[in-house]
Formats: C-alpha cells, structure tokens, sequence
C-alpha cells in the first residue's frame, strides 16, 4: 500500500495485484476495486486485497492466483505505469523490476532453517536475488540507528539497500454500539490515534498470523485490556464466532471491543451489537529512511520509464 501511493504521489498510474488467498474469485481473478468503487465483497476478493480496496484512493486492486494473468487484465483495464505485486516474489513466472523483501527485524530468519523446521520459505542466501530489503518493526519511526540484525549478515556484502520500518498503529475506525447496525463495507472511515480508546475497558481478538503481536498492540493504547480471543489467520468469521466474542466480552465487562482493519472485512455484516467497536489500522513509517526510500523507487521507475523496460512479461 505504501509502494502504490508512493508511486502515484510521483505522478504514475499504480495498480496492485495480489492473490486473493481464500477468496472465492481467487482462481477466476477480478478487480476488487477500481480505485473509486468496490466491486467485490470480502468473501470474494480475500481479505487483504479487499482491505487495500477500502483503504486506498485511485489506486486498483486486482486479484488472481495466476498473477500473470491478473497483470495482463490490470494492464487492459487500467493501463498502468507501475504494477505493485503484493507477495510475489517467489512468483518466478514473472519477470519482475524490483524486488523487495520484507524482514521482522525482532526475529528476521528464525532458527535459520526452511519449513517447517523453521520459518524460512527459502534459504537466507536467496535474499542475493533481492533489490532491497525492508526491515519492519525496527523502530524507525522513534530514531532508532540501531544496527538491523540482519544487516549483520554476510549475504549482504554485495551492498543491497537496507532499509528500516517501525510500524504505527491507530484507530482506523469506531463504531459505537447500543444495537446499531454496522455499515458492509467501511465507507467515509475515519483516522484517530488512540484518543477514542484511551481509558476504555476493552475485550480484543484477531485471526492474524501473529495474534500476539495484535495483543501487545492493544496492551500499548491507553486502555485496560480484559480479555483476548485468537484465531487463525484468514479466518472466516460466523455469527456464531461473533455471538461467542461478543459473550465473553460481556463476562469480563468490557464496554468496547477492539480487533483489527483486516478482521473487521471478514464479518458477517449488518450483526447488531450492544457494545462499541475499535477497529486498529496500521501503517508503515520508514522515519528518517523515508525520503531515501522514496528517491530509491523515484530513481528506479525514472529509469524504466526512459528505457521502456518496465512492460510486463511471461518468462
């Protein structure tokens, strides 16, 4: 997300494609969003393309499993100057311009191993293949210099771009309670701190990939946290799921619930509440890296654009 308005700030035409894992149109594919309507439901798109629909402005969100053939249809749709592939690149099909990849600098590799002896999907030397490496909640955002731990990795040697993230979270979104309907697909949504949640007793869950990160997220507003309910990621959200966090929200008498932006599009809509809901964004801040980072993709389409080497192929 931050790569496509990045991008499209510049001056150029950015589309995203992602997978749409789990979505019921992930293997026929389809725009999500044209970056003006959505123009699929959550159900369909997956819940991340559908979350980046939402979120973003004139920038469009395509889906496929077949991601070659989710650009051609981007590019007959939208005529784009850049495609933004969303987790591609083990998508070898693809001849691809820049790769970047992404890092937890509190835990990068693991154990060192792959899957699923370890956490690794390929081995560290593979990060040779990589344009530039990203390393997230690094605490950039505070000024932390600190030396990133995979910095201290040989693999980098050849001099690739590192560059440190911290992640910031926020109130993306409230919707108070005492029974009122919640609107399918989050229009006019609204961008606070941690004002609104300051001070409340709240009852969280999540179906993230690191439910406890969420947890330690919500511990840091300035709210009493009650109780937390976790659940896999891309989970598929039933009443009965929402019935049943609901209850135990009321047995620890929280008076708010919190989750997060990418669960909230999983939910069986128009379900009535009788308490508030929090619903967490987050977003990248590369700090003081940020204008190094930008003149880095500045630099790389410029150069594209001159040569005409950014067209897409089937390798």
């Amino acid at each position: 997300m931050y790569v496509a308005e990045t991008v499209r700030i510049l001056g150029y035409k950015a589309v995203i494609i992602s997978r749409g894992y789990k979505g019921k149109a992930e293997a026929v594919g389809g725009v999500v969003g044209d970056g003006r309507s959505l123009l699929m439901t959550p159900e369909a798109s997956g819940d991340e393309p559908f979350m980046m629909a939402a979120r973003l402005k004139n920038v469009p969100v395509v889906i496929g499993k077949d991601r070659f053939k989710a650009g051609v249809l981007a590019m007959q749709k939208f005529n784009p100057d850049v495609l933004v592939l969303d987790d591609g690149f083990q998508h070898l099909r693809l001849q691809r311009n820049l790769d970047f990849v992404l890092l937890n600098d509190r835990n990068p590799f693991g154990n060192g191993h792959l899957l699923p002896r370890g956490v690794l999907r390929e081995p560290i030397s593979t990060l040779l293949m990589a344009d530039a490496v990203i390393s997230t909640k690094s605490g950039a955002a505070e000024g932390n210099r600190a030396l990133s731990s995979m910095e201290k990795f040989s693999v980098f040697e050849r001099e690739k771009p590192v560059y440190q993230a911290g992640i910031n979270p926020f109130v993306y979104k409230v919707f108070k309670g005492k029974k009122s309907q919640f609107d399918n697909f989050m229009p006019g949504a609204s961008k606070y701190h941690s004002e609104p949640i300051n001070g409340r007793t709240v009852f969280a869950f999540s179906g993230l990939a690191d439910n406890l990160q969420f947890r330690r997220t919500v511990e840091g507003f300035k709210c009493r946290l009650s109780g937390f309910m976790e659940f896999p990621d891309h989970h598929s959200y039933t009443e009965k799921d929402l019935k049943n966090i609901l209850a135990a929200a009321q047995k620890s008498r929280s008076d708010a619930l919190v989750t997060t932006e990418k669960d909230y599009v999983r939910f069986a809509h128009n379900l009535e509440w009788c308490v508030d809901l929090f619903v967490i964004g987050i977003e990248i801040d590369f700090g003081p890296d940020r204008k190094r980072f930008n003149d880095f993709i500045k630099d790389r389409i410029e150069k594209w654009c001159a040569s005409d080497a950014y067209i897409m192929k089937d390798a």
